[in-house]
């Protein structure tokens, strides 16, 4: 543990202290500024993922939609709407795995 001096009131604190206590400027070291940044990076990454796999989901969806409407009936075989479907919800599914393995 080392002292450091506060920048506003010039006080020593520790180093592992989140405020001065005697003015209560917040302390950040550039370790924990530059982890922090790591994790968002990760997070959106793995959002825009997920974003992308719910927007192509529901475009399957709509596709299955617009041949039912057109047809009468709902298509028994694969279509490629379907195939969207069940691709995207693999997908969107494993992403959501790897976002839990990658929370910290």
């Amino acid at each position: 543990m080392a002292l450091i001096s506060c920048t506003d009131c010039g006080k020593q604190i520790s180093n592992h202290a989140p405020a001065c206590p005697e003015c209560g400027r917040p302390m950040k070291s550039s370790m924990v500024l530059g982890s922090s940044k790591t994790i968002e990076l990760t997070a959106k990454r793995f959002k825009f993922i997920s974003m992308i796999s719910i927007l192509v989901l529901i475009l399957g969806l709509v596709i299955m939609g617009v041949i039912r409407s057109v047809s009468g009936e709902f298509p028994t075989g694969p279509t490629i709407g379907g195939c969207l479907v069940f691709l995207r919800l693999g997908g969107y599914i494993v992403n959501r795995v790897r976002i839990w393995w990658h929370h910290k």
